[in-house]
Parts: structure tokens; sequence; C-alpha cells
């Protein structure tokens, strides 16, 4: 269309980063004579593409990591108190983000003490949104909040190849409520989360927001498969050497392998701050 139009030049932001079409479209163009003018705002639209980049570049899916925690990073007492740590107008925009996204993920131990629908509060047109929760051990029940509205927004059970084949009950009521069951490689108890970020890549399921827990977050930050951090953070001060951390995991053995946030950007809701950043560029 744009060949026969009689446009003479074509404005390009970037290059296609799929390697089966990049730059394809430009030696088009050019060999019918149009002009092209690539790379105008290049940078500000390779900010906005960073997770369609990560997938069709990586075939993996891109992650964006949110913690809501006290001041001494905590996201709940030792006797499992959490609510609420951090604001109403935190949590009402936290909430609201969800729709920007193709899924979220939790862990099991989030829905077991929670209940939590998961869903978006926005309405969502002309794509899925997938509920994601990481049940090593299938503990998840037909019964709960997640499985509400599964026909609208699918859950998937990422559970362990192990638990799939133990359990065939347990996976043939989940199936029946709706969910889609991944059988994930295990080691040491625990989910390869490579495995699992591969598997989910090949639904089309681009970019993630994960809500936790605190194991889910530490094996994400352990396998270097974070790629964007948003920290709420409340002035509140728990304390105590039992109360649950929102980032657990094995950690590092040297500060000079800490995780690093670039382009932090700082919001306030209330008394609340909003810490968020890069960790990783495409």
């Amino acid at each position: 269309a744009i060949i026969k139009s009689g446009i003479k030049k074509v404005v390009i932001g970037m290059v296609d980063p799929n390697p089966l079409h990049r730059g394809k479209d430009i030696k088009i163009l050019n060999a019918h004579r149009i002009k092209t003018d690539c790379g105008v705002l290049e940078e500000d639209i390779s900010e906005i593409n960073q997770p369609f980049i990560k997938y069709i570049t990586k075939n993996i899916s891109y992650i964006t990591l949110k913690v809501a925690q006290s001041l001494d990073g905590r996201i709940a007492l030792r006797n499992g108190e959490s609510k609420w740590i951090t604001s109403r107008g935190s949590r009402r925009f936290a909430h609201g983000i969800r729709s920007d996204f193709d899924a979220i993920m939790v862990g099991i131990n989030t829905v077991l003490k929670d209940d939590p629908s998961l869903s978006p509060c926005k309405s969502i047109k002309n794509k899925k949104f997938y509920k994601i929760v990481l049940d090593t051990n299938i503990k998840a029940k037909q019964g709960m909040r997640i499985f509400s509205d599964a026909r609208r927004f699918p859950v998937i059970i990422a559970a362990s190849k192990g638990s799939v084949v133990r359990k065939p009950k347990a996976v043939k009521s989940l199936v029946k409520k709706g969910a889609i069951i991944l059988g994930i490689e295990a080691r040491n108890g625990l989910l390869d989360i490579k495995d699992l970020l591969r598997k989910l890549a090949q639904l089309e399921i681009i970019n993630i927001l994960v809500e936790g827990g605190g194991r889910v977050v530490g094996s994400l930050l352990d396998e270097g498969s974070v790629d964007y951090a948003m920290f709420f953070i409340a002035p509140k001060i728990i304390g105590g050497k039992d109360s649950i951390l929102s980032i657990q995991g094995k950690g590092i053995n040297r500060i000079l392998d800490a995780t690093r946030i670039g382009d932090i950007k700082i919001k306030r809701f209330g008394e609340d701050l909003l810490l968020e950043g890069k960790i990783k560029k495409y």
C-alpha cells in the first residue's frame, strides 16, 4: 500500500528486532526509491518495546518484579500478618498496572495464605491475561478464588514434572476447573526458572508481573531472570529475625555480585515511596 501510494519518504523509529523480518521492509522501500529515515526517537521507542525485544530475540518472557514492603524489607510479621503494610494508594496503583501485562505470577504460599483472585481491575481487550502460580507439589484446590474467572483469565499451574505424574487426580480436578498444567523441570525441590520462562514464552506470554512471595522473588533473582523492579516501600519498621523478608532465595557471596537497578524513578503515594528501575536492557 505504501509503495503504490506515492509516498516519497518513510520515518522509522527503530528497526524490527525480529530476526525473521529485521530490515527487510527497509530494503523493499529503498528498492522502490522510497527514502527511509531510521532511528527517529529510537531510544524512547526501544524503552517502550523492551519486553517485546527480549521475547523476540531471546525466546523468553520479560519479568517485572513488584514488591510491597516495610522500610526494613519485610512483607509480613512472623505470624504471617501482612495486611496492610503499604497504603491504599500504593495498592490501588499496583493493582491497576496488572492490565499492562500479559500475566501475573505468584507462589503457591501467597495463594494459600491470602486466597487472592489475582484478576486485573481494568477491562482487557484483544489479548489474554494469565494467572501463573508456582506450585511445585500441586497444593492448589478447586475452590480458590484464582479459579473464579478462569475461563476469562486462564490459570497456569506450574508444577514439577514429578508431581504431575504422582498426582493425576489433583491435575484432573484443576484442569476441570480451567487450569493449564505445566510440567516443569525441578531440582532440590525448586522449579527450574529458565525452563519455566521458556515454556511460558511458548504460550506467547511476553510480559510478566511477579507479585511474590519472597521465595519466588529470590529464585528469580538468583537465576538472573528479573528485568525490571518496582519496590513500594512503606515508612514502617517491623524488625524481628523471624518476620518474613521480601526477598529470600540463596542470595550472593560478594557485594560485587549484588543486583543493580539503574535509571531509577521515584514516586510518592501518600507516605509510601515507589522506587523502580531497570535491571537489564535489550
